[in-house]
């Protein structure tokens, strides 16, 4: 009898080769809402906030980048809102992930759209309930499958 993970994999690998799971989509497009494969893990790599709902976000100048990192070591969830650094627990298992409850310092931003975005990005960790991981792109998914949030991976291989 095999292992439970290794089932899992060859199950996954045998609904992929009998085209059940897309292989591969195009540059940009978007794939069905689906939870992460038990191999695609987002720990350990610091990630970078490219879009939040269906809007990109940019960073202006002298602006923090809104990031997170996830540390399976501790079960930490750390990073930046933009304005204010946060922390919490995470929790992941095959490709479920929730986050929270995070704690975030509370300096003033300066700039209103920074902090627009720094709280619907803090709204959308807390609301993660799956993920998905396609290239360097990690997508957070609320309950319904629906994209919350994206990230860019941003550690250095």
């Amino acid at each position: 009898m095999l292992p439970r993970r290794e089932a899992l994999t060859r199950a996954i690998a045998l609904a992929g080769l009998a085209g059940l799971v897309p292989a591969c989509a195009a540059p940009g497009a978007e794939t069905p809402a689906s939870p992460a494969g038990p191999d695609q893990e987002p720990e350990s790599l610091d990630w970078r906030l490219v879009r939040l709902g269906d809007e990109p976000v940019a960073t202006g100048p002298g602006q923090r980048e809104a990031s997170l990192h996830l540390d399976a070591r501790t079960g930490r969830a750390s990073g930046s809102g933009g304005c204010n650094r946060f922390t919490g627990a995470f929790r992941r298992q095959g490709g479920r992930l929730t986050l929270g409850p995070l704690a975030a310092t509370r300096m003033a931003c300066l700039d209103p759209a920074a902090g627009r975005t720094e709280t619907r990005f803090l709204a959308a960790l807390e609301a993660t309930a799956a993920y998905r991981i396609a290239g360097r792109r990690l997508t957070l998914l609320d309950a319904a499958g629906a994209p919350l949030a994206v990230l860019e991976e941003a550690t250095k291989r």
